[in-house]
C-alpha cells in the first residue's frame, strides 16, 4: 500500500503498527469499525438535512402563502 494513503487513512500509531507488523486481519476489523461508525454517522447528518430541508420547504411554502393574502 503506498505510504501516503497510510498516513492519511490510518488515524494513531496502533493501526500504523498492526499494518506494519502485518496483522492484516485485525487491522481490517479495526477500519471496518471506525467506517461503520462514519456511517453511522453519515446517516444522522443526512436525516437531519432531510430534516432541514423540510422545514425549509415549509417556510417557503408559507412564504409563498403569506404574499398572496
Amino acid at each position: 500500500m503506498e505510504t501516503a494513503m497510510l498516513n492519511d487513512l490510518l488515524e494513531d500509531e496502533a493501526e500504523k503498527a498492526l499494518y506494519e507488523n502485518g496483522e492484516l486481519d485485525e487491522l481490517k476489523r479495526v477500519l471496518r469499525k471506525r467506517r461503520s461508525l462514519l456511517m453511522d454517522e453519515l446517516h444522522g447528518t443526512m436525516k437531519q438535512v432531510d430534516r432541514l430541508d423540510a422545514v425549509i420547504r415549509q417556510t417557503e411554502k408559507e412564504l409563498k402563502e403569506r404574499k398572496r393574502t
